[in-house]
């Protein structure tokens, strides 16, 4: 799987700006699950929208988490399996102790499909 094949689309003006997760008083009210998997010898957190229909992975910002797309995502799991994966070093997915690049970053995204076994997805993503 390469991202090249991906369909990329910017989506920002559905998404409200990340929540605090790590806010005591903060309580996730967006119906998803909440996975983990390892890839590239880390683990990674994403949360899951939706059962059936065609794949979308979303990704989140530098700084920000998978629930950045908390608002927009259950809205397109009407008809779609959305997926959005905490990048290394954010969210509840690990940290790793070695400096990490944007290889690295694109890695773990191939490495989530791959594990996944999703072969075409339409891309929600923006920041760089």
């Amino acid at each position: 799987m390469r991202i090249a094949k991906c369909v990329a689309i910017i989506a920002t003006a559905a998404c409200k700006q990340s929540r605090d997760t790590n806010d005591a008083a903060w309580i996730d009210p967006s119906p998803h699950r909440t996975e983990e998997l390892r890839v590239n010898g880390i683990r990674l957190q994403y949360l899951a929208w939706g059962d059936h229909g065609d794949p979308v992975l979303s990704v989140h910002g530098s700084g920000d988490s998978p629930h950045y797309f908390d608002d927009i995502a259950p809205a397109l799991a009407a008809n779609h399996r959305i997926y959005a994966p905490a990048r290394r070093g954010h969210g509840q997915s690990q940290v790793p102790s070695a400096p990490f690049s944007l290889d690295d970053l694109t890695d773990d995204l191939i490495g989530l499909l791959d594990t996944l076994h999703l072969e075409k997805v339409t891309l929600i993503g923006f920041s760089f």
